[in-house]
């Protein structure tokens, strides 16, 4: 989830709300995928947990190196 208050409350609403729907109504794809806005999610947070290995990775003086 992102740290911040408002994104995080409005990506918890957002899965709440998706996940209801599919569930209610079966009508998510199968097998469960996931959506690019979610990804984008997900991949932050394992940034933000990561940083320290992620860094030479994701800095662009890296990207020059390879």
């Amino acid at each position: 989830m992102p740290q911040s208050l408002l994104p995080k409350l409005w990506t918890k609403a957002v899965h709440g709300y998706r996940h209801s729907k599919g569930f209610t109504f079966p009508d998510f794809h199968e097998p469960i995928q996931i959506g690019a806005d979610s990804l984008a999610v997900v991949e932050d947070n394992c940034v933000r947990c990561h940083r320290g290995l992620v860094d030479d990775i994701l800095s662009p003086a890296a990207a020059s190196h390879g």
